[in-house]
């Protein structure tokens, strides 16, 4: 069976939101058990970065241990906030910075056209 990873970058008011991919990807893994050979595996930094210091900043973290160019999929989930402004990265948040660094990734992979191009969405109003 193979594996798809799911990124989700976020920042922290948007957790209902997050825990909503994290259902439908469980909920879409026991509908397709083993009929289509594929399983997604739902990655984000409370669940899935160790939590720890680093010399680097609280980024390096996340960006060690689960680093968003070895997704398949990459979510954005936004709403009244677009997440801390992180230092080391230049004031960019670390959600910003996640999703700047899969777009960068997928441009790159998107040269030898082996690779699905984005699709970026929004819906306004309340989650």
């Amino acid at each position: 069976m193979r594996g798809v990873t799911v990124f989700v970058a976020s920042p922290s008011d948007v957790s209902a939101e997050r825990a909503a991919v994290r259902e439908v990807a469980d909920q879409l893994n026991r509908q397709m058990d083993g009929e289509r050979g594929v399983r997604l595996d739902v990655r984000a930094y409370e669940t899935d970065a160790r939590a720890r210091l680093d010399s680097e900043g609280p980024q390096a973290v996340v960006n060690k241990d689960m680093p968003v160019e070895r997704h398949d999929i990459v979510i954005g989930i936004f709403w009244m906030r677009f997440g801390t402004p992180i230092p080391e990265e230049g004031g960019q948040t670390g959600s910003e910075y996640e999703i700047r660094r899969a777009l960068a990734n997928q441009r790159g992979l998107r040269r030898d056209r082996k690779s699905p191009p984005a699709f970026p969405g929004s819906r306004k109003g309340n989650p």
